[in-house]
């Protein structure tokens, strides 16, 4: 064999050591399963509650949450338009019933997931003491500008405005109102000092508002439709079973007392 073929045999060695190394890790990567995810719609006041419970979701199910935001009517059109979600949680009762009857979602999978609360809120310095009262009312009737979710496509909104008509005060305060697209917008509205008075959810406000100044007015059940929020499985899922696991997840007791903590429980 001519010394050039023995230099061009050694110089092919390399290459096929090379190919037979890296085959063993390509046919490894091939059987690695690619992540599992789950693609949630959820009203915006639950926003923060489900990021914390989707990094325990992922690990005890190694199935990832892709999650979209936004008010529960807002959510409600773009899933009747066709929206690539797997599983919607509203802020209401009334939306996952009306996908069911309009055919969008799983009839068997409503679930009632948590529990909203609502508050009055006044960030102002001059409220200080005490912080829970009832004068806080008193001084929304008489100034102030209040915010509160667009009851048109909020159900906390709605909330709220039914509350202020079951006090005799909506009339009065209406002039003085501003609409948030969310209640998570609305609480911003307050946080910033933009407006006075604010109806927040509860959940909001513990997480973001009470190391703030003013003064809170925990508004009861019994002022305002409740605040009962469900869940259900898309019918354009592909993810039918891990959709159910999730929601089964979402119902556990563990699940339930952590998100009593977080301000969704009925009062």
């Amino acid at each position: 064999m001519s010394r050039e073929k023995t230099r061009g045999l050694f110089s092919y060695f390399p290459a096929v050591i090379l190919l037979l190394a890296l085959f063993p890790l390509q046919l490894r990567a091939a059987d690695t399963p690619a992540p599992q995810t789950l693609h949630v719609a959820v009203a915006s006041n639950f926003l923060f509650p489900l990021k914390q419970l989707a990094k325990k979701f992922r690990q005890e199910t190694k199935i990832d949450l892709i999650i979209s935001s936004g008010s529960t009517g807002t959510l409600y059109a773009q899933i009747s338009n066709g929206a690539p979600f797997d599983v919607f949680l509203a802020a209401d009762e009334n939306r996952p019933q009306l996908l069911v009857d309009k055919g969008f979602a799983v009839k068997d999978s409503l679930i009632t997931y948590a529990h909203g609360q609502i508050i009055l809120w006044g960030n102002d310095k001059q409220l200080l003491t005490p912080k829970e009262t009832r004068q806080c009312l008193s001084n929304l009737e008489h100034s102030g500008r209040l915010a509160i979710a667009n009851p048109q496509i909020a159900p906390y909104g709605k909330a709220a405005m039914e509350s202020l008509q079951n006090l005799s005060l909506w009339k009065k305060i209406k002039p003085r109102t501003v609409y948030g697209n969310n209640i998570a917008h609305t609480f911003l509205l307050v946080h910033t000092g933009n407006v006075d008075f604010g109806i927040v959810a509860l959940s909001e406000y513990l997480r973001m508002g009470q190391q703030r100044p003013g003064c809170i007015w925990p508004i009861s059940d019994q002022y305002h439709s409740p605040l009962e929020q469900q869940a259900v499985i898309l019918k354009r899922t592909t993810k039918n079973t891990i959709a159910r696991i999730f929601m089964t997840f979402l119902t556990n007791e563990e699940t339930r007392k952590t998100l009593k903590d977080l301000g969704y429980g009925k009062r």
